[in-house]
């Protein structure tokens, strides 16, 4: 089975160094979410994306 678990986070504006900044927090809990519950053979794609007022960053995996 396929599983995703995304982190996200809306906001104003999504330019400049907040932005950058708040989708580098999004980028940490994803890293820590594979590190403390998946085995990384089992993570399938990490994805990004944001527009001007959300940014997510998911993180694709196989569930065993």
């Amino acid at each position: 089975m396929i599983r995703h678990r995304t982190f996200g986070v809306t906001h104003m504006v999504n330019t400049g160094a907040r932005g950058l900044e708040k989708r580098e927090k999004l980028r940490q809990q994803a890293e820590v979410f594979v590190a403390e519950k998946l085995n990384d053979v089992h993570v399938l794609c990490i994805t990004e994306s944001g527009d001007e007022y959300a940014s997510s960053v998911t993180v694709w995996y196989r569930c065993l």
